[in-house]
C-alpha cells in the first residue's frame, strides 16, 4: 500500500486528492497540505476553487496539515511523522528546494499541466492558448532542482477546442489528472514506471508579458478572441480612454451585421452598467467587454463610476 501525501490548490489538489481516495486498494491518503493554509497565501482561500478543496478535505474528514512553507524544519518534521512514500503536488506556489527533495525513502511527483517539455511554469493554461497549440495535456514528472524539468513518468493529451479559455483548460487538467492517478499508483507499485529524461535546452519556459491584457484594436478577430479566452478568469482586460484606465473582468468576441461596427476599431459602440461593445477591425465581428470599472478608485465607487465616464463614441487609445 503506497502512502501518499497531497501538495495541491484549486482544482487540480482536489483531483488529486479525489483520485486517491478512489482506488484505497492502492494508495492511502496520510495527509493534504492546501495552498490557502500557507501562512503567506491566506487570501487564496476566498476563491470559490479552493474553497471547494477545503470543503471536500473538511467533508471526508481528511487529514490536513500545515507549515510555514514546505521548505522549512516543520514540515519536514511532519513529514518524518507521516512518513509517506510519494509527495504528490499539483498546482503549488513554491519551488521545493533541493534539501526537501533528497529527503530519503520519499518521491515527489509533480502533476504539470501540459505536455512537458513544452510550456514549463506557472500558468500553461494561458500560455497554451496564446501559442495557438492544438492541443495540451498533463505531464507527471518526478521532480528535481529545476522548474518543471525532471524525468518524465506519465502523460495524457486532450485536443484544446476553439471555446476553450484558460480556465476551463484548468478544467479539463483537473479531471484528467484524476482519472490517471490509478496508471501512476499502478505503475508505482508495479516498479514499472518508465522514466523519460528531458534532453537539456529543450522545450519552453513561459514568462508572461508584462502588458497581458492590454488589447491591440488592431488584432485580427481570430486571435482577439484566442487573447481574451487566454485571460479569463485570471487576467482582467485593461484599456485607456481620455487618459482613464479602465478594467474588464472578461471579454467575448462576437459575430454581428450591425452598422455600428463600421466605426473605426476601439469604438465604443453600446454601454451599460454591465457591460460595454467595442468595434474591431473587422464590422463583421465586435467585443463585448463585461463589468467595467474605474481602476485606482475604492471598490464600492469603481463600477459606478465607469458607468457614468463610459460613453458611446469614445475610443479607446494604447495605455502609456
Amino acid at each position: 500500500m503506497i502512502r501518499v501525501l497531497v501538495l495541491g490548490y484549486g482544482p487540480m489538489g482536489l483531483a488529486l486528492t479525489q483520485g486517491i481516495l478512489e482506488h484505497p486498494q492502492l494508495a492511502t491518503l496520510v495527509g493534504v497540505f492546501p495552498w490557502s493554509l500557507h501562512p503567506d497565501e491566506r487570501y487564496y482561500a476566498r476563491e470559490s476553487s479552493e474553497q471547494a478543496f477545503r470543503w471536500f478535505l473538511q467533508k471526508h474528514h481528511l487529514p490536513v496539515i500545515q507549515a510555514p512553507s514546505v521548505n522549512h524544519f516543520e514540515f519536514i518534521r511532519q513529514l518524518e511523522q507521516l512518513q509517506p512514500d510519494l509527495v504528490l503536488v499539483g498546482s503549488w506556489g513554491e519551488i521545493i528546494q533541493p534539501h526537501v527533495l533528497a529527503i530519503p525513502e520519499i518521491q515527489f511527483i509533480n502533476c504539470h499541466p501540459s505536455l512537458l517539455p513544452y510550456h514549463r511554469g506557472a500558468n500553461p493554461y494561458t500560455a497554451v492558448l496564446l501559442a495557438n497549440e492544438s492541443q495540451t495535456g498533463i505531464t507527471y514528472h518526478l521532480m528535481d532542482q529545476g522548474i518543471d524539468t525532471g524525468p518524465i513518468l506519465l502523460q495524457r493529451a486532450y485536443a484544446i477546442e476553439t471555446i476553450d479559455t484558460g480556465g476551463s483548460l484548468r478544467d479539463k487538467a483537473a479531471r484528467e489528472a484524476r482519472l490517471s492517478v490509478k496508471e501512476l499508483l499502478e505503475q508505482w507499485a508495479s516498479d514499472t514506471l518508465i522514466l523519460t529524461q528531458q534532453p537539456p535546452g529543450s522545450g519552453s519556459y513561459d514568462r508572461l508579458p508584462h502588458n497581458l491584457g492590454e488589447l491591440n484594436w488592431g488584432m485580427d478577430p481570430g486571435d482577439m478572441d484566442r487573447y481574451l479566452r487566454a485571460l479569463y478568469p485570471w487576467f482582467p482586460i485593461r484599456g485607456c480612454i481620455k487618459g482613464r484606465l479602465f478594467e474588464f473582468a472578461s471579454g467575448r468576441l462576437t459575430h454581428t451585421k450591425s452598422r455600428d461596427s463600421l466605426k473605426a476599431s476601439g469604438t465604443v459602440l453600446a454601454q451599460s452598467f454591465h457591460h460595454i461593445r467595442v468595434a474591431t477591425c473587422d464590422p463583421d465581428y465586435q467585443v463585448q467587454l463585461n463589468l467595467p470599472r474605474l481602476c485606482c478608485k475604492p471598490a464600492s465607487l469603481s463600477r459606478l463610476l465607469a458607468s457614468f465616464l463610459l460613453r458611446r463614441g469614445q475610443q479607446f487609445s494604447s495605455i502609456r
